[in-house]
C-alpha cells in the first residue's frame, strides 16, 4: 500500500484555476504552423524536438495538414483525437476528484473522463483542454494539452507541452490514486490517499471515481460522495441514472478497465524507471566512463533491476479478488482483447480472468510494448534470461503464487510470441 498526499486521476494539480494552464504556455502549434510564444515568432513544426510518441507524431501530422481533426464541437472534437490516437471509447473510466489542473470545471456532477490505450491517455471535462499522455518508448510519458482553439490566436486545434504537468507527475511518472471526496468532490481533510496498482485490496480504491460493474462481495471506494454511495454497489452496470448520456461519450466507467489502468500505468512506470536505470549503469561500465563502476557491480545491479521488473510483470504481489470476482462491461474487455497476441493453442497474456485475479496468465501484456522493446539490449538479454529462469518448474510450486502449469503456459506463449529463451540457456 501506498499513501499519498493527492487524489484520484492520471493528470493532477492541487492548485490552478480553469484558465491558469493557458499562463504557463510554453509551445503552441496551430493546424498552420509551430508557434512559439516566448519567441512570439513563427517556426517550422520540424523543428519540434522528440517525435516519437503517439501524441507527437499526432502533432506533426496536424502542422502538416496530413490530418485535420473535427472542431465542430467538443464532442467531435474528442472523438476525432481519440479515433486518430487509436483509443477505445469504451476505455473510459470517470474521476470526480477536484484537484486535477483544470479542478474547478470538475465535479461529481461533471466528472473527467480518461481514455487510453496502451501507448497513449486523453483526459478530457466538459469546457477544458484536453490533457493527453504519450509515451515515448526510451524517454518515458510525455505530456500535453490540445485544445480546440485559443483567443487570439488563429482558429484551429492548439498543441502545448504540458509543463505544468510536473507538478504532480514527480519524474513525469503515471499516477491513478483514490481518496474520499465531499459533495463538491473536494478531498475530505484528513482522508488517506492511496496510490493504486494491481496490488491493492479493493478496500483501497477508486475514491473519487465512478465505478461500473460489479465487485462481488468485496467492497471499494467508488461511488463514495460525502460517505454516501450514489447508488448501490452491485447494481451499477451504467450510469445512466445519474449523468446525462449526451455529455459523455459512453455510459459506463468500468471496473475492469479501471483494474487494467492500474496495473498498465504502474508497469510502465516500473518499465520506465528501470530502463533509466540500466542505461546510467550500462554507461557506467564502459571503459572510459566519466563515472566509472567496476563492472563487476555493474552487473550485479543489472540482475537486481531485472530481478525486480520480473517480479512486476508476473503479478507477485497481486491482489486476490475474494468476493466472487469482477464484472465488468464486454465492450471494454471486446477492444482490449483487439491486440491479442495469439500462442499457437489460441492463449494470449490478454486473456481475462476476473474471478480470483485480473488476467488468466499471469505476465504482463506489458512485455510487447514499445517501452519494453525499446530497453537496452544488453540489459534486455539479462531480463529475458532473468524471467526464463523464473519460470524454471520447481518442486516447491504449491506454495507459489505460479503453479508448474501456469509456468508452462507461460513459457509456451513468451516463447512463440516473445522469443523467451528455455530456461536451460538461462543461469
Amino acid at each position: 500500500m501506498s499513501r499519498v498526499s493527492s487524489s484520484s486521476h492520471l493528470l493532477q494539480r492541487r492548485s490552478g484555476g480553469r484558465v491558469a494552464w493557458l499562463v504557463m504556455i510554453m509551445f503552441i502549434i496551430t493546424a498552420t504552423g509551430f508557434i512559439s510564444q516566448a519567441a512570439e515568432g513563427e517556426v517550422s513544426s520540424r523543428n519540434v524536438p522528440g517525435q516519437s510518441d503517439p501524441v507527437r507524431r499526432l502533432w506533426e501530422q496536424v502542422a502538416e495538414g496530413q490530418v485535420q481533426l473535427d472542431v465542430s464541437s467538443e464532442s467531435a472534437f474528442l472523438k476525432s483525437v481519440l479515433r486518430e490516437l487509436d483509443v477505445p471509447v469504451a476505455s473510459q473510466v470517470l474521476v470526480f476528484s477536484k484537484t486535477s489542473l483544470q479542478r474547478d470545471l470538475i465535479s461529481p456532477h461533471q466528472p473527467r473522463a480518461i481514455y487510453y490505450n496502451d501507448e497513449c491517455y486523453v483526459g478530457w471535462v466538459r469546457g477544458g483542454a484536453l490533457e493527453l499522455i504519450g509515451v515515448h518508448p526510451v524517454e518515458g510519458p510525455k505530456y500535453y494539452l490540445l485544445q480546440r482553439s485559443v483567443a487570439g490566436l488563429e482558429k484551429g486545434p492548439v498543441f502545448q507541452v504540458g509543463k505544468d504537468c510536473f507538478s504532480c507527475h514527480g519524474g513525469a511518472a503515471l499516477q491513478v490514486q483514490s481518496v474520499r471526496v465531499d459533495a463538491e468532490g473536494q478531498p475530505l481533510t484528513g482522508s488517506v490517499n492511496f496510490s493504486i496498482t494491481e496490488n491493492s485490496p479493493l478496500s483501497e480504491r477508486w475514491g473519487g471515481w465512478y465505478v461500473t460493474g460489479s465487485s462481488g462481495r468485496e467492497a471499494h471506494l467508488g461511488n463514495l460522495i460525502d460517505g454516501k454511495r450514489r447508488f448501490p454497489i452491485a447494481l451499477a452496470e451504467t450510469l445512466t441514472s445519474l449523468l446525462p448520456r449526451a455529455t459523455y461519450l459512453t455510459d459506463t466507467s468500468d471496473i475492469v478497465a479501471l483494474m487494467v489502468l492500474e496495473h498498465q500505468y504502474s508497469t510502465q512506470n516500473a518499465l520506465t524507471e528501470t530502463a533509466r536505470a540500466a542505461r546510467t549503469i550500462l554507461e557506467r561500465i564502459t571503459p572510459g566512463a566519466e563515472s566509472p563502476l567496476p563492472e563487476t557491480t555493474g552487473r550485479r545491479l543489472l540482475q537486481k533491476h531485472a530481478d525486480r521488473l520480473v517480479a512486476k510483470l508476473l503479478f507477485t504481489e497481486e491482489h486476490e479478488l475474494t468476493g466472487g470476482g469482477v464484472q465488468g462491461s464486454a465492450a471494454f474487455q471486446e477492444a482490449f482483447l483487439k491486440s491479442r497476441r495469439v500462442a499457437a493453442d489460441g492463449s494470449s497474456l490478454r486473456d481475462f480472468d476476473l474471478r480470483t485475479r485480473l488476467f488468466k496468465h499471469r505476465c504482463s501484456y506489458m512485455v510487447y510494448s514499445a517501452s519494453f522493446n525499446a530497453l537496452p539490449g544488453e540489459f534486455k538479454k539479462v531480463l529475458l534470461q532473468r524471467l526464463a529462469f523464473r519460470l524454471k518448474d520447481t518442486a516447491d510450486a504449491d506454495t507459489d503464487w505460479l503453479t508448474n502449469a501456469d509456468r508452462a503456459q507461460l513459457r509456451l506463449i513468451l516463447g512463440e510470441t516473445l522469443g523467451l529463451p528455455s530456461p536451460g540457456d538461462t543461469p
